[in-house]
């Protein structure tokens, strides 16, 4: 899994960064195998937009929030972003039952 991690028109202090980075790390422990994982994170005007897409072999995952400060939108994508994994993991691993009992 490579990750990128883009913060656009402002500066994070340290702690905002290891807040995104340890959202970023658990998306990447639930991604599918051999992933591409890219978060950018923009200042607006008066918000903070939060992109995150995931590529694999299996599809690609995708959203695009906003919030008041970097920390909620990253909180907002990280919950969006999870949700279409999981999503995936269930739809790939689910059990099926091939001879009917």
């Amino acid at each position: 899994m490579s990750e990128r991690i883009k913060f656009r028109y402002f500066s994070p202090v340290s702690e905002v960064q290891n807040y995104i980075r340890t959202k970023v790390v658990e998306i990447t422990r639930f991604a599918p195998y051999d992933s591409r994982l890219s978060t950018a994170v923009t200042k607006l005007k008066e918000s903070y937009a939060c992109q995150i897409l995931v590529r694999s072999k299996a599809g690609a995952f995708r959203t695009l929030v906003t919030g008041p400060n970097p920390q909620s939108a990253i909180e907002s994508a990280h919950t969006k972003i999870m949700e279409q994994l999981k999503k995936w993991k269930h739809q790939r691993f689910a059990p099926t039952l091939a001879y009917p009992l």
